[in-house]
């Protein structure tokens, strides 16, 4: 009973913290009204910008959730990271950057509607490129975790069942804060 008290505390109050980073407003210990907080605005204004580039941000239980379009990473059927992937990798270390001690976990999916070695092989480059290039940004690797998919793992697909929309393609970046634990 008193592991379900904790747990329900606990997501509470990352709905509370998630609540407070995504609107941009913090409580103020001293004078009982709203402060802004520049590394709230900071994280704000790239979920923004993130957003605009197609970018999905969601909340899912305990974890953040980015879903981004393979397209905006890399070139189809390539795991180098295109020249603009830095600026879209760049705004995703600066929303985890504010997190004393958090789970980074990437998956990345290809197109594919069927799963072949290929597209796994393909999609495991890929997840440890995106790995590779956030530790460079200055995310602590030591809670990064990096797997490809491969194909098989459609979310849209047309009349037919083939893959249908740039959302196959993705790539999955789940945020853990574990400070709360």
């Amino acid at each position: 009973m008193k592991h379900k008290q904790i747990t329900a505390n606990f997501s509470r109050a990352l709905a509370l913290a998630l609540v407070a980073f995504l609107t941009g407003f913090v409580l103020s210990g001293c004078s009982g009204h709203h402060a802004q907080s520049s590394v709230v605005d900071s994280g704000e204004s790239q979920i923004y910008h993130l957003q605009k580039e197609g970018v999905s941000v969601d909340r899912m239980g305990e974890y953040i959730m980015l879903t981004i379009p393979s397209s905006l990473l890399f070139d189809s059927g390539s795991a180098v990271l295109s020249p603009s992937a830095n600026t879209t990798l760049s705004m995703v270390a600066d929303i985890i950057e504010p997190m004393m001690k958090v789970a980074v976990n990437i998956t990345v999916y290809s197109a594919s509607a069927v799963q072949n070695k290929k597209a796994l092989y393909v999609t495991d480059l890929q997840a440890q490129s995106v790995l590779h290039r956030l530790w460079r940004l200055g995310v602590d690797a030591r809670l990064m975790y990096a797997t490809g998919m491969g194909g098989g793992h459609l979310v849209k697909v047309d009349d037919k069942g083939q893959p249908s929309g740039p959302l196959n393609a993705r790539v999955i970046i789940k945020l853990r804060d574990l400070t709360q634990e």
